[in-house]
């Protein structure tokens, strides 16, 4: 993959990501988090 083709690609995901984010109403941007309480962002793993 090229460096163009992989910020072509970058491009689409950011693009389409806003594009989700943009459909959220506020109830559902002030629903809690999947993630545990109190976990850390250091407590995650990849």
């Amino acid at each position: 993959m090229t460096a163009p083709d992989r910020l072509a690609m970058a491009t689409r995901e950011r693009t389409e990501l806003a594009e989700l984010l943009a459909t959220l109403t506020p109830d559902e941007w002030d629903a809690p988090s999947l993630c545990e309480a109190g976990a850390s962002v250091t407590s995650w793993r990849t």
